[in-house]
């Protein structure tokens, strides 16, 4: 999926939703028959999740959905559709939250550093390379992001005022880097990028300071 959304063709954003939200449709049907909720957003307006098993056990009737809990009673849950029922064990996989105390006094809040470019502190020698949340792979921003890191290392030896330049930058550049994209409005999505248009930034930005990234 990666390499056909990086090579593939181009298209505006809602037609994508629509070409590829009929596509699934056409793949899968509607989900809501296995129990599943009808989604509250729209198509990559959220993290992806990748996981044809899923479906496969919900068909087969090895998995079966329930709607959110709405509330416990010792070993009874009640569901948000009013029914209940006794269970032996409840896991809670609802995610994760950035945790890098030491780092929060320079970077800001945990789950929307301040960071330029998810990686350039406002305190000049300070990065935080690995703090952007993308709706794609990251390691592949990651790896360009830190070619610009290195890039600014070097600048403030080999050509101070490309870096004091770019320093000016941090300070005043706020880029959309949402690709068109009105992502969920939640505390993970503040910070969110669009894979396709971060990595775009990030080349004209590299472009422009002289710097060489893959």
């Amino acid at each position: 999926m990666d390499v056909f959304a990086a090579n593939g063709p181009k298209l505006p954003m809602w037609l994508e939703q629509r070409v590829f939200g009929l596509l699934l449709r056409v793949l899968n049907g509607d989900l809501t028959r296995l129990g599943l909720p009808k989604p509250d957003h729209k198509l990559f307006e959220t993290h992806p999740l990748l996981n044809s098993q899923l479906i496969h056990h919900l068909q087969h009737g090895d998995v079966t959905a329930r709607p959110a809990i709405a509330d416990t009673d010792g070993t009874t849950v009640t569901f948000a559709d009013g029914t209940s029922e006794d269970v032996d064990l409840i896991l809670l996989a609802t995610g994760y939250r950035h945790r890098v105390p030491y780092a929060q006094r320079y970077f800001g809040n945990e789950q929307h550093p301040d960071l330029y470019l998810t990686a350039f502190s406002h305190h000049p020698g300070l990065y935080g390379v690995g703090y952007v949340e993308t709706n794609s792979g990251a390691y592949g921003l990651m790896d360009v992001l830190a070619h610009l890191v290195a890039g600014h290392i070097a600048d403030r030896t080999d050509r101070p005022e490309r870096w004091l330049e770019f320093e000016r930058r941090i300070a005043t550049d706020h880029p959309d880097l949402s690709g068109g994209i009105r992502f969920v409005n939640s505390p993970r999505h503040r910070g969110y990028v669009d894979s396709a248009a971060f990595k775009d930034y990030l080349h004209k930005v590299a472009a422009e300071a002289g710097w060489e990234v893959p």
